[in-house]
């Protein structure tokens, strides 16, 4: 578990960058969740898009998502998900 002060600085680091990755109408495929996996082991955080006609409550969705990567959930806004998952073997972002 993260804790508020670096969870701050994430939500800092997150709003700087563009959305990185889409997930579209065909949803949560196994290519989009390898992509996504290897996005976190290489960058530690990261903003997906969720299509707006995908989901129409996207907090399952966003649940399920976090699950399968092992990541956490630093941020929603409308259906903009930013995901953190420390990299064991290499500290990315040196928190």
């Amino acid at each position: 578990m993260i804790d508020n002060a670096k969870k701050r600085k994430l939500k800092g680091l997150a709003s700087l960058d563009k959305t990185n990755y889409q997930i579209g109408k065909q949803g949560l495929t196994s290519t989009a969740l390898a992509m996504l996996d290897n996005a976190l082991s290489a960058r530690e955080l990261i903003k997906v898009s969720v299509n707006k006609s995908m989901h129409d409550d996207i907090v399952p969705f966003m649940l399920d998502l976090s699950a399968k990567l092992h990541a956490e959930i630093i941020e929603k806004k409308g259906f903009t998900i930013v995901l953190y998952r420390k990299n064991p073997k290499k500290d990315i972002l040196k928190l």
